[in-house]
């Protein structure tokens, strides 16, 4: 359990002593899918709050890490290759910030049983509709995904990328803390 929740606890043990049970694992992954204006400021607040911030985009002209200083990783590879190299685990988020379905559905049958903390999808509440329209047409079953905050991020009003960044990692950090967040 402890290391399911990444929070140190104790336990009293048989003889009545008490350890004290600290984890030390790898920093979670932030996967961001979508090499858009808002994932450099993401990346940057994703390091600061503890994350290994992932970029992936299939357009190799978007995916450049210069663009991304602060990620410590950014590939040009469609979701289904980049799966593999990320080792989600029940810690892991992933953020899409780019709603067209050319590549937000890879996204999404990549992600299928995938034990997710947190998945989030830039777009307005219509998107939600029309995913599931889409995810229906196509026989996938969205349930097999987390619950997928849309639009992304607690409405902080930001419009800069900056602004909108910051209200998607304080709704990162508000799911990981146990904190109930609306789902459209």
């Amino acid at each position: 359990a402890v290391l399911r929740t990444d929070q140190a606890a104790s336990l009293t043990l048989a003889d009545g002593r008490v350890a004290l049970i600290e984890p030390l694992l790898a920093p979670p992954v932030l996967w961001i899918a979508g090499a858009e204006p808002v994932a450099a400021p993401l990346a940057e607040f994703a390091r600061i709050m503890g994350f290994r911030a992932v970029i992936s985009d299939p357009r190799p002209a978007f995916a450049v890490p210069e663009r991304f200083p602060a990620a410590d990783r950014v590939v040009a590879a469609w979701p289904r290759d980049v799966l593999p190299e990320l080792a989600l685990d029940a810690r892991a988020c992933v953020v899409s910030l780019n709603h067209e379905p050319r590549f937000e559905d890879p996204l999404w049958h990549a992600l299928a049983d995938q034990p997710v903390r947190y998945l989030g999808a830039i777009g307005k509440p219509q998107r939600a509709i029309e995913r599931r329209e889409r995810a229906a047409a196509a026989g996938f079953d969205l349930d097999r995904l987390p619950p997928i905050h849309t639009p992304v991020g607690l409405d902080i009003g930001g419009k800069s990328p900056e602004e909108i960044a910051l209200s998607i990692i304080a709704e990162i950090v508000a799911v990981c803390n146990g904190r109930t967040v609306a789902l459209v």
